[in-house]
């Protein structure tokens, strides 16, 4: 005679999941399902978390841009963020080299504004 039996786990988690910053359960009353959702790693070197003042670098193509916050001493820094709008207005100063627009979904969006340093 086969047995089994199920142990609800105590705390759900992301296991084995290197860097996994978050992890979102859900649960109900009715069922016996967790679900788990782990994320991250979240890159901060990605451009959308370059703050007023950051340096950025563009490592792409001419077809695909890889935009990276770098250090304003890295000979590789070509750009500098002069306005962030926790928005996706898209507004920007005149003397913008280059907007990022960045879409709502979990935020607001964003507008990353950048000159050439």
């Amino acid at each position: 005679m086969a047995r089994s039996a199920y142990l609800k786990p105590g705390e759900p988690a992301c296991l084995n999941q290197i860097g996994a910053e978050t992890a979102v359960t859900r649960s109900n009353e009715k069922t016996d399902l967790t679900a788990v959702v782990c994320v991250g790693p979240v890159d901060r070197q990605d451009a959308a978390y370059a703050q007023l003042f950051d340096c950025v670098s563009d490592k792409g193509t001419d077809s695909v841009a890889d935009l990276r916050r770098v250090s304003c001493g890295d000979p590789t820094a070509t750009l500098q963020v002069v306005e962030r709008h926790e928005s996706d207005d898209n507004a920007c100063p005149p003397n913008t080299a280059v907007r990022l627009r960045f879409g709502p979904g979990v935020t607001a969006g964003a507008t990353i504004c950048l000159r050439h340093v």
